[in-house]
């Protein structure tokens, strides 16, 4: 086997994207110190920061600065549309989208050029009432001081004097926000949204979260880590100095900061932590890490990853042909080896047509706990595939073996088929997640939904 390094793929990169790359790129390597210090006086010289546009609006977004904590400097910048009722005219609530910025936690700030037009264009995209959170940054600052610096402004607009002094405007609605950032400040957001879940307040409630590219990593070397190598920007180099220069002293890339699905992660399965989406770039070399989050499902099933996939329709045999033609994708490219990993979990399932609304047959004619089997079998003979755990039939109450027994019997009495699943495979631990019982049905049953449990 060749030792040699693959060659990393031509990106079709627009040249004017290409040299903000190069640029940001030089600035950070440039100011890095081998010491593990920042020149911060190069780094402000080749930072193009914008101002705030408080009086004039830009592309129809008003800005202004916000301090919230003086003495470490902390501040928001507040993007909010023309027309959001700062004139007093009565105008439909915008949700409240709080921003962080990326930068490894060491380099830029949310008045950055380049971040101050993305919220900019937030704002007036969405709309939304946007903040751009000016947290502090590492060496100087080290873990969890960003951490720490986000929370605080959730804190602050949860304060009721925050509504009293007008700092907001009027349709801002906190009752809806969202949590987003990119790379590192999508790190910050992901754990800020596990301390929000813990903090209990009043008037903010976070109900999104949105993790672009999100800043993750870990001791081991990962595929994507090894063979995305020659990009622009981000570099296993220039990341691996970042978290050095992050992590308290005597810490490793699987501190729970770094390494969310690792040994040493936070145990977040008993918050009710917000619905998540996350956004994994093609040719990021830490995107194995940020496929993992996925992985947290179980313990978040809110979040948006493989396991909420639920279904595709498509008439005859057409889902064969699809489902061999999505395995021999997966294997071909890199981005998609989660398909792999997961291909126990499809089903292939026959439909009326292709047209979605064909799937509620399909969904329909399924059923999961002791009742809904029960009645479904007992009452109509809909049972097609009886699916039960080996756990029941060692349960130490006799009738109840009894009772499961007969259903086996009469499922198959009535030209039905019944699969035992070992608690000790993987399968069995699967299907006694939903109670351990289930069915496939001969025809829909959608009044089964409806049985009380």
């Amino acid at each position: 086997m060749s030792s040699e390094k693959p060659q990393p793929a031509k990106l079709a990169i627009p040249w004017r994207t290409r040299l903000v790359l190069t640029m940001i790129s030089a600035a950070t390597d440039l100011s890095r110190r081998s010491n593990g210090t920042i020149n911060r006086r190069l780094l402000n010289l080749l930072d193009f920061k914008s101002s705030p546009s408080p009086n004039k609006p830009i592309h129809s977004i008003i800005s202004s600065d916000i301090t919230v904590n003086p003495t470490r400097n902390l501040w928001f910048r507040l993007y909010t549309p023309e027309n959001s009722g700062v004139d007093g005219s009565d105008t439909a609530s915008l949700p409240v989208v709080v921003f962080f910025h990326g930068g490894g936690f060491s380099f830029l700030s949310a008045a950055s050029s380049s971040y101050d037009v993305v919220c900019r264009r937030f704002a007036r995209k969405f709309p939304a009432i946007v903040l751009s959170v000016n947290y502090r940054l590492t060496p100087e600052h080290r873990f969890p001081c960003q951490y720490d610096d986000g929370l605080d402004v959730l804190q602050f607009l949860d304060n009721d004097r925050v509504r009293a002094n007008r700092l907001l405007p009027p349709n801002a609605d906190l009752s809806k926000c969202f949590l987003v950032g990119d790379s590192a400040g999508a790190n910050l957001a992901h754990h800020v949204a596990v301390r929000a879940c813990r903090a209990g307040f009043q008037n903010v409630k976070v109900i999104g979260l949105v993790s672009i590219q999100p800043y993750f990593g870990g001791q081991e070397r990962t595929k994507s880590e090894l063979q995305l190598v020659g990009y622009p920007f981000v570099t296993v180099e220039r990341t691996d100095w970042c978290w050095r220069v992050f992590l308290p002293d005597g810490s490793d890339r699987d501190h729970y900061a770094v390494n969310v699905s690792g040994p040493n992660a936070e145990n977040i399965s008993d918050l009710d932590f917000p619905d998540t989406m996350v956004i994994v770039g093609g040719f990021d070399p830490l995107q194995d890490w940020q496929r993992r989050i996925l992985g947290l499902a179980p313990q978040r099933p809110k979040a948006i990853g493989f396991e909420d996939i639920k279904s595709d329709s498509c008439p005859g045999d057409i889902k064969d042909q699809f489902y061999r033609y999505l395995l021999l994708e997966a294997e071909r490219r890199l981005e998609l080896e989660l398909i792999i990993k997961n291909k126990s979990r499809f089903v292939l399932a026959q439909t009326s047509s292709g047209n979605k609304h064909a799937l509620e047959d399909v969904l329909a004619r399924a059923c999961c706990g002791p009742k809904h089997v029960e009645v479904g079998h007992e009452e109509y003979m809909a049972t097609q595939t009886l699916l039960i755990t080996d756990d029941p039939f060692r349960n130490a109450d006799i009738p109840t073996r009894r009772k499961l027994a007969h259903l086996v019997k009469s499922v198959k009495d009535s030209g039905g088929t019944a699969r035992i699943f070992s608690s000790m495979h993987v399968s069995g631990g699967q299907l006694a997640l939903y109670s351990g019982i289930a069915a496939v049905l001969r025809f829909p049953l959608p009044d089964l939904e409806h049985i009380e449990v």
